[in-house]
């Protein structure tokens, strides 16, 4: 994993144990799924113009492209303040090809273990973010594919394309064992399923479907990780 650290002096200066507390977040998440994750790199870049970033922003594409550190055989992961409220955001598997620079998966960084963001500071949005890098969809997927974070329509079609992952029709922003959003399908909500927006201390698990499709987009999209 090639980590950069975009920081603003001291705002979004990450240390090394901050760095070291979020890979073992990481790992522990991933330990079911046969993957787990090393530190290859560290950057610290203080840059004002590249620490606030949006999705497809100007300051997002400059970063990647300056520090991008081979897409094709290590996950590169960005920390910075992200605009529009986002935690975070991914690019998936099958647009490596076409896109290797851009590549990769942002996260605020004060989603880090201990940061400042409340109900969203143990680790867990990099979990999430890197289930998209791996091919996962959010649980409440819209029957239509969509790079969307958030829209309706999660109780039609096939949803996130995983058949074990309850259908749900909008995220999850409590840890509420009742929700059940689409009760034409069966099971209640995936509340704490990573995939979902619920609360860091909610969520404890990927299905079986899920990592089943990880380790598949793996062998298809990001053999280059299994070379390393």
């Amino acid at each position: 994993m090639a980590f950069h650290v975009i920081h603003d002096d001291s705002e979004g200066f990450l240390s090394h144990e901050e760095i070291i507390a979020q890979i073992d977040v990481i790992n522990a998440e991933y330990q079911h799924t046969g993957l787990q994750f090393e530190i290859a790199t560290v950057d610290y870049v203080n840059s004002p113009e590249w620490f606030k970033m949006s999705p497809d922003g100007e300051a997002m594409l400059a970063a990647k492209t300056a520090l991008n550190v081979d897409s094709t055989c290590y996950l590169n992961l960005y920390t910075a303040v992200l605009e529009y409220d986002l935690g975070g955001w991914a690019t998936y598997p099958w647009e490596l090809e076409e896109k290797p620079d851009e590549d990769g998966v942002v996260i605020l960084y004060s989603t880090f273990p201990g940061g400042e963001m409340e109900g969203y500071n143990e680790g867990d949005t990099a979990v999430h973010e890197i289930g998209h890098w791996l091919g996962l969809f959010h649980t409440f997927q819209p029957s239509q594919l969509s790079k969307n974070w958030y829209m309706p329509g999660g109780c039609l079609g096939p949803g996130d394309y995983v058949d074990d992952t309850p259908a749900e029709l909008s995220p999850s922003m409590g840890c509420f064992d009742f929700r059940d959003t689409c009760p034409a399908d069966p099971g209640k909500d995936p509340i704490h399923n990573y995939m979902d927006y619920s609360p860091d201390a909610c969520m404890n698990e990927f299905t079986t479907g899920q990592i089943e499709r990880m380790q598949a987009m793996i062998i298809t999209y990001r053999r280059g990780l299994l070379e390393i």
